[in-house]
């Protein structure tokens, strides 16, 4: 009976142990997931000042429809930047400027005539727009449409000295103007096509009128929130889209819309004046089709020395940094970058939205657009994840206008974007960066 009860008694300080032991282990973690509940009563109030009065519509309106299309160092590109101070400085940032970013060296380009018809075997103009930095042609040009058959780089040997070969895609200011290129719409491409594969003749008549002009630098737009706290108020939160578009239709969805998005989001935060700990920063990046050229190269000044690697004053400053580049969808969750860190704080955060089908909390990478510049020097940059709407045939084309905007979606994603950035900004700690990996000796790597 005394062994007996011993034993039980042993059992019990085990078990007893085990419960201290578990509750500790986990203690850190359970005080973390508390810390990142969102603020429900800030989060109501985004929520009804972004869904109630939002102003997506008329600012979507005016970088869309007034601005217009935004080709990096187009005339239109300094117009959109001119429009964005001024939006920054009526919502009452602070800090606002028009900043260079790096040096462009393709130079200014502006489309200012573009004229394509088919005229044979019957009448019909298309809807289309020149390839960019590419020449003019002398005038109205007519010819036969002809059907090369080239698949590999020796099929266009046989074409040799009867076909002008191009160099638009590499073009460098100051050097020959290219010849005159044409992109034309799927549609009317396949049109010709298939005539021309019927043996149906086919003639065009095309005026092309390009100018070309200096223009040295990529700029970024940017404006602040100052943050209020004593010790936390040199660090920085970022939200920001590339406001650069190509040249056929506005740029609305590529990338107006995320400019909108993130302008509404401050808006949002400015309106029910909020006291950050943190200073909220805006940057709308100049030149990211060209090669994520204003976000690289604010990460260049202010971050990382591209040639050193050595981190600058405000590379310890940084707390965090959210972007939009992927069109008109719905958030619905974002891309963590591998940074397995940052999981519970998200799936915090996005617990007020789960009823908006936005809880998604990918381990994935997405490339492609500017958080790259920030991830790839080991900073927390983050791309949201998003409905995919008409990417291939609105994109980069003259179908890419007000009309492939959803303005609901574009209010939910400014919504939750305000809510990250606010909540990335009153957190006691910054958001983590992804842990430092030391390099293994060229000697012991595997092959593949």
């Amino acid at each position: 009976m005394n062994f007996t009860n011993n034993l039980n008694n042993h059992r019990m300080n085990i078990f007893k142990i085990y419960i201290v032991f578990t509750v500790l282990f986990l203690l850190p973690f359970l005080s973390q997931s508390q810390n990142e509940n969102a603020d429900l009563g800030m989060v109501y109030k985004i929520k009804q000042e972004g869904l109630k009065n939002s102003g997506t519509e008329e600012m979507a309106f005016w970088l869309t429809d007034f601005v217009g299309p935004r080709l990096t160092g187009s005339t239109g590109n300094n117009h959109g930047n001119e429009w964005a101070k001024k939006k920054m400085e009526e919502l009452g940032l602070q800090n606002v400027r028009i900043e260079p970013a790096r040096e462009f060296s393709r130079g200014g380009w502006d489309n200012q005539k573009t004229y394509a018809a088919m005229t044979s075997p019957y009448y019909t103009s298309f809807a289309c727009n020149p390839v960019a930095w590419t020449g003019s042609t002398t005038g109205m040009v007519k010819g036969e449409v002809l059907v090369l058959n080239v698949k590999t780089e020796a099929d266009q040997e046989q074409y040799k000295g009867n076909i002008p070969r191009s160099n638009g895609a590499n073009y460098t200011a100051g050097t020959s103007q290219p010849i005159a290129e044409l992109n034309l719409p799927n549609e009317d491409f396949a049109r010709m096509e298939r005539l021309l594969r019927h043996n149906v003749p086919v003639e065009m008549e095309i005026d092309i009128q390009n100018k070309f002009f200096d223009s040295p630098v990529v700029n970024n737009v940017i404006g602040e929130i100052p943050g209020t706290d004593k010790t936390l108020k040199t660090e920085v939160v970022m939200l920001g889209a590339h406001i650069d578009s190509w040249h056929g239709g506005t740029g609305a969805a590529d990338n107006a819309s995320g400019c909108v998005v993130m302008h509404e989001a401050i808006r949002i935060l400015k309106s029910l004046d909020i006291a950050p700990r943190r200073t909220i920063r805006i940057a709308l990046w100049g030149g990211e089709e060209q090669g994520l050229n204003g976000s690289s190269g604010y990460v260049e000044k202010y971050l990382v020395d591209p040639k050193t690697k050595e981190h600058k004053p405000e590379f310890d400053k940084f707390a965090g940094y959210f972007n939009m580049d992927n069109g008109s969808g719905k958030y619905r969750g974002i891309y963590m970058q591998e940074n397995e860190l940052v999981r519970p704080i998200f799936e915090e955060w996005f617990k007020p939205f789960a009823d908006m089908g936005a809880s998604t909390t990918t381990i994935r990478n997405t490339s492609g657009t500017d958080h790259l510049a920030f991830d790839a020097v080991g900073l927390p940059g983050f791309q949201f994840s998003q409905d995919a709407i008409e990417y291939g045939r609105g994109y980069h084309t003259t179908m890419d206008t007000y009309e492939r905007l959803v303005m609901d979606d574009l209010k939910q994603n400014a919504v939750i974007t305000a809510s990250f950035v606010y909540n990335a900004a009153m957190r006691q700690a910054k958001l983590p960066g992804k842990p430092v990996m030391k390099g293994r000796p060229e000697n012991e790597r595997r092959l593949p």
